[in-house]
């Protein structure tokens, strides 16, 4: 009896040890798990305090400048119909994309894009320095309260198609975005929280 019961011991002991084994892997994965939901959370939580913190900023801005239009959510098909914002003293932008930073006549100007839709709206401003390094400063999100002097439609825009692999037309068609001028009266630098 006792050579029967041997070999069984003898795998019994293995599959004991295999089976201690899948527990500490299980138990290890289980903790990574936690672990990456626990920074997928933190990280979630840094986004909400940055969009509370963007809100916050824009709450105040309105409440200094007396702000009625904000530029990233205005959608008029003429010109003219920006009359009233222009009319209204300064306005806000939330999504601003530097487009481009040069200098003419020895002046920097900032050429700022606003809006991902239809349409966009493209302004040239005079900067200071300081304002320069505000808007070339990277993860963060920028709040401008302008002054809009003038806005026009942009007359054209250069479209390309490709017909095939080997070529492509280009048509100039009408645009429907905007371009204007204008002075920043305020710029808010709102730095990302990064999870570490």
């Amino acid at each position: 009896m006792k050579n029967i019961l041997l070999p069984f011991k003898k795998n019994m002991k293995k599959l004991l040890a295999l089976l201690i084994f899948a527990l500490l892997i299980s138990a290890c994965s289980s903790e990574q798990k936690e672990k990456r939901k626990e920074e997928e959370r933190i990280k979630e939580q840094e986004k909400t305090n940055d969009e509370q913190n963007k809100m916050n900023e824009i709450n105040k801005l309105v409440s200094k400048y007396h702000i009625k239009y904000m530029w990233d959510t205005l959608a008029y098909e003429f010109s003219i119909k920006y009359k009233p914002v222009i009319n209204s003293g300064y306005q806000l932008v939330d999504d601003v994309e530097v487009h481009d930073i040069y200098e003419k006549d020895s002046t920097v100007y900032a050429l700022i894009k606003i809006g991902w839709w239809y349409p966009s709206f493209y302004f040239e401003f005079p900067i200071s320095k300081e304002q320069e390094n505000i808007l070339t400063e990277p993860d963060s999100d920028i709040l401008l309260v302008t002054d809009i002097t003038a806005i026009q439609k942009i007359k054209f825009e250069l479209n390309a198609e490709a017909e095939d692999s080997e070529s492509a037309s280009l048509n100039i068609d009408n645009s429907d975005d905007f371009i204007g001028k204008g002075k920043i009266v305020d710029i808010v630098l709102i730095r990302k929280n990064k999870a570490k």
